[in-house]
């Protein structure tokens, strides 16, 4: 492929590649790196001092102490998880404690990583994308479009949080609302959720001649605009090819997935999954272990549900903190028991943190200095990378040892969104310049 890169490819010739289900060329290093991907979005700011950055409060911050009631056994104790120091509260968070005893040794924690932003969107998106743009692709995505070539879909989004960019046609959204049960197992209509369904209303759906139909219809018209003068070239081309080729993907992975909802749950009927009902964390990992252990896609990215903005009643960060963990605990069981954990980089992601100290609401707000986990395959766990000083904010790193660097007039460069999803990327397996050129991965957290 003279004269083209690997991103140049799938842009490019996306639809032929993507149809033809040719797997790309990647990058790789001696060492194996994960094939498997699931990022897990915790939305609207975690405390860090609540677990990563272990801090009692003091003069610079208030840390989880000020939330301690008295009651026997709550009380927060700076903790050694495998020599690594974490918050640990086990009458409050006892998931946290759960989740590290068990996988410490897998989990690299990177601490300090510079965002740029304190609004959530624009500091989502330079988390997902490792830019601000909402146009380019999250790190999901490219991973998708890589590894899931040949299969139905590459990324599955079940979070409503994906930026797919050019990568659209290599992507699916099934929707939080349990919409993957509609999608694969198509009934005439359901009840609409909440207060609707006490009235009876029903949302009707299509079905599979209605399928059949708006497919002729779509293919058809793509085929007329293709005939048209300059309309089949350059760019319009590639959105012709790829819109195509998302039609194809849609039907392999109904065709493909009815399998995976019975596997799920055979037994209750699939409560967990019933369309317009909200699946918690815990369910949504069941399904996502489900959807890459039957090879229907490589990456999927989830949400925790959890509202960690507090910006009053910060205490509520331990009940946040208790749900999402109890959710990542099910997730590595699930991956464990498909044998899944050493193919699979689990990443857990909040867009930002909070400040040091309490406002007047006993609440925190938004810090443009961010804690992100990386969980399994290709991690160098048991450690921290980064790091903050004495009022929560981001500390100069050495990006070869990932050590933090303290020291007033520090040479080193900060670990910013950009370096970090960059080296999400290569820590893949995938030459990150394809995708964010000229940007320096941070490596130093890679197996």
């Amino acid at each position: 492929m003279n004269g083209l890169n690997r991103r140049q490819m799938l842009l490019g010739g996306a639809a032929a590649g993507l149809a033809a289900g040719a797997l790309p060329v990647v990058a790789r290093s001696q060492a194996a790196k994960p094939t498997r991907l699931v990022i897990v979005r915790a939305g609207g700011g975690w405390d860090p001092t609540f677990c990563f950055e272990p801090r009692y409060s003091d003069g610079n911050v208030d840390g989880p102490d000020v939330d301690e009631t008295g009651a026997v056994g709550d009380e927060e104790e700076i903790r050694s998880f495998g020599g690594v120091e974490l918050m640990a509260n086990d009458f409050k968070r006892p998931s946290v404690t759960q989740f590290f005893e068990n996988w410490m040794s897998r989990t690299a924690i990177l601490n300090g990583i510079w965002t740029g932003s304190i609004a959530h969107e624009p500091a989502t998106i330079r988390m997902l994308t490792g830019t601000a743009d909402t146009r380019n692709a999250d790190f999901g995505a490219i991973v998708g479009a890589t590894y899931g070539n040949a299969l139905p879909l590459g990324y599955v989004d079940i979070s409503g949080y994906a930026f797919t960019g050019p990568l659209a046609a290599s992507s699916g959204q099934l929707g939080f609302n349990a919409q993957i049960r509609n999608l694969v197992d198509a009934v005439p209509s359901y009840s609409a959720p909440g207060l609707l369904a006490a009235e009876g209303v029903e949302y009707p759906m299509y079905l599979a001649p209605d399928q059949q139909q708006i497919r002729d219809f779509t293919l058809a018209r793509s085929e007329r605009y293709r005939q048209l003068p300059g309309r089949g070239l350059g760019s319009n081309g590639v959105h012709l090819d790829d819109l195509v080729a998302s039609l194809d993907r849609a039907a392999r992975f109904k065709g493909e997935a009815v399998g995976i909802l019975s596997a799920i749950d055979p037994a209750t009927g699939l409560p967990m999954l019933d369309i317009g009902r909200s699946p918690s964390l815990t369910d949504s990992t069941t399904l996502a272990a489900e959807l890459l252990h039957a090879n229907l896609c490589t990456a999927v990215l989830l949400d925790s549900k959890q509202a960690f903005d507090t910006h009053s009643s910060n205490v509520q960060q331990h009940e946040c903190y208790e749900r999402l963990f109890y959710g990542l605990n099910a997730l590595m069981d699930n991956l464990a028991a498909y044998d899944l954990v050493e193919s699979t980089m689990v990443v857990v992601v909040s867009e930002m943190t909070r400040t040091p100290r309490l406002n007047d609401e006993s609440g925190k707000d938004h810090w443009a200095h961010a804690t992100v986990m990386a969980v399994g395959g290709g991690v160098a766990g048991g450690r921290k990378y980064g790091g903050y000083n004495e009022l929560i904010e981001s500390l100069p790193v050495d990006y070869a040892t990932g050590e933090p660097d303290p020291a007033t007039g520090s040479t080193q460069p900060l670990l910013k969104y950009d370096n970090l999803v960059a080296g999400f990327i290569e820590g893949m397996g995938i030459d990150s310049q394809e995708w964010l050129p000229n940007v320096t991965p941070f490596t130093a957290f890679h197996a």
